[in-house]
């Protein structure tokens, strides 16, 4: 029996089948960039409506302590892309506009 069920949905993960795809097809990314990156989630509301905010990320732009969704806020200049997920599985995800200061690839 897995007792540390609290522990579930914390820290980072491999990007969902959803976020992944999502990535592949509106930013014309390759897959083999995108299995590199991970995402983090957190509950949270959106114009009064819950939601989850994820944050997908290379892991290797930050140190791996990275625990929770604020953890992230040391450098978000590193967040490849953002986004929530609304009730029903409505996925919106924008890539913020910058220059990747740790990884000059701009294809992930």
């Amino acid at each position: 029996m897995n007792w540390q069920f609290w522990l579930r949905g914390r820290g980072p993960a491999p990007l969902s089948e959803q976020v992944r795809h999502a990535i592949v097809d509106r930013y014309r990314t390759a897959d083999e960039n995108v299995a590199k990156l991970s995402m983090i989630r957190k509950s949270g509301k959106f114009a009064g409506r819950k939601v989850t905010h994820i944050r997908v990320f290379n892991p290797s732009d930050f140190p791996p302590e990275i625990t929770s969704f604020s953890d992230l806020d040391s450098d978000k200049s590193s967040i490849r892309y953002t986004g929530r997920i609304e009730k029903g599985g409505y996925l919106y995800l924008d890539r913020p506009m910058k220059k990747y200061r740790h990884n000059p690839d701009s294809s992930i």
